[in-house]
This record gives structure tokens, C-alpha cells and sequence, in this order.
């Protein structure tokens, strides 16, 4: 039996939905790399380490595209205890590092997920000289994820930092936003 008109509109709706979706992760997957490869280069020009703060485990889909996320970091914290490389089970909220003993914080789609985002920030401006925080842009696939709480913009970086407005570059990719404190 043929296809009627009005389903096949919505095939086509969903294949179209389907690569949009695979091309938006395609995208922020590259510049994931890209801000990470920036993160460990300024952490290596500081001789400190690079905390991958929020890191998830082996199978989380990042971490399978992109291993280096878990391997290149110098330490990878998360609430859930992971079996990964250089691993430190803490939250968010209380880093078990003293003031400013990290040089470069890697937070990927951590915020969005988070009750208190404001004191999250806060406390990793705490330990580390530099943050990558990485939120998926409001237009992006990801940022639909039913987990997501928040939608960040630059002006909530300037807001939430400890950091004058002067200092906060925010890098907007095209499915992340980059704040770079």
C-alpha cells in the first residue's frame, strides 16, 4: 500500500530532524575538541594541572567519541565514583582542592544540569587560575535534554563570576558556548 501524502511529510520531517540532530553533534563534538585542546595547552604553558571537573565515565557518549577528554586531563572528578584515570570522587560544590592548586578547570554540560549553578562557578573559580565552561547554545539538540534545568547566556557568565566583566571571554561556537573565566 502506498504512502499517503501527509506521511510521508512526516518522514521526511523526521529524517530531516535526524540529520539535524547528527550534524549539531557532529559540530559540538568538534568544538569540544577544539576548546579542549586550548584548555590543556593553557594548563601545560602554566605548569599546573587540568581538572576535568564533572568528567563521567567511559561510556558516557562524549567519552566514547572522545577519549582524550578522560586521558589528557591530570585529574577527573565526579559525584559518582568512575573507573577512569586519575580519578577524585567530590561534587561540584566542595572541590577537594585548595585555592587556586588547579590552573585550568574543564567543565563540559555540567551547568545546565545543576540546582545551583551560581555556587558551582564559584567554587570552581575557588581552585583553578582559568574555567572552560561549556553549556550547550538554546537553539542546540542538546539543550532540549528533559535534565537540562538552565539556558546560560554570556550575560549570566559576567553575572555569576567572581571575575570583572573585562575578563570573561565567552566563545559562542555553533552548539556551545564557551566561557572562558
Amino acid at each position: 500500500m502506498p504512502l499517503s501524502t501527509k506521511s510521508k511529510v512526516k518522514i521526511g520531517f523526521f529524517a530531516a530532524e535526524a540529520v539535524w540532530i547528527g550534524v549539531s553533534v557532529s559540530l559540538e563534538m568538534k568544538e569540544r575538541l577544539t576548546a579542549f585542546t586550548e584548555a590543556r595547552a593553557l594548563a601545560d604553558r602554566l605548569l599546573k594541572p587540568l581538572a576535568n571537573i564533572g568528567c563521567g565515565g567511559p561510556r558516557n557518549l562524549a567519552n566514547i567519541i572522545t577519549p582524550r577528554f578522560l586521558e589528557e586531563s591530570d585529574v577527573n572528578v565526579d559525584v559518582v565514583p568512575r573507573d577512569v584515570p586519575n580519578f577524585k570522587q567530590a561534587d561540584i560544590y566542595h572541590l577537594p582542592f585548595t585555592d587556586k592548586e588547579i590552573g585550568v578547570a574543564w567543565v563540559s554540560h555540567i551547568l545546565e544540569h545543576l540546582e545551583d549553578p551560581d555556587a558551582a562557578v564559584k567554587e570552581v573559580e575557588r581552585v583553578s587560575d582559568f574555567q572552560f565552561f561549556l553549556v550547550p547554545d538554546w537553539w542546540s539538540s542538546s539543550a532540549a535534554i528533559p535534565s537540562h534545568r538552565w539556558i546560560f547566556t554570556s550575560d549570566d557568565f559576567t553575572r555569576i563570576s567572581n571575575q570583572p566583566a573585562s575578563t570573561l571571554t565567552l566563545l559562542a561556537l555553533f552548539n556551545v558556548a564557551v566561557a572562558i573565566i
